[in-house]
Formats: C-alpha cells, sequence, structure tokens
C-alpha cells in the first residue's frame, strides 16, 4: 500500500502537468492569437458594468422564472 501511496504522489503532479501544457495552453494562446479575452470587462466608463443592448428591462422584470 504504501508504494501505491508513494507512486501516486509523483504520478499525480506529471500527469496533471501533460494535461495543463498539452491542452491548456494551446488552448490559450490560440485564443490570444484570436484576440479574444474572456476576462476582459469594463465599459466606456471603465468599470466593470457591462450594459446590455436590445433589451427591454420591463419585461426581465415580468417573468423573473
Amino acid at each position: 500500500m504504501w508504494f501505491a501511496l508513494v507512486l501516486s504522489r509523483v504520478t499525480t503532479p506529471v500527469m496533471m502537468a501533460v494535461v495543463f501544457f498539452v491542452v491548456i495552453t494551446p488552448t490559450a494562446l490560440l485564443m490570444r492569437l484570436a484576440g479574444r479575452n474572456p476576462l476582459a470587462r469594463g465599459g466606456a466608463d471603465g468599470g466593470f458594468w457591462v450594459p446590455r443592448r436590445g433589451r427591454n428591462r420591463r419585461s426581465d422584470l415580468e417573468r423573473q422564472f
């Protein structure tokens, strides 16, 4: 059982690093090359509020669920 514990402590970080560098990093690089930033926030005034367009506020409140 101790061998399994030691083996899991070694292989788990190695496998997580492989997944990160094979899947996550290329995806992030492709998104950066395409100019997409999913964390971009801010409106015209520099705040975090992003205004909604093309929606009626009154109808949003009538049927909430």
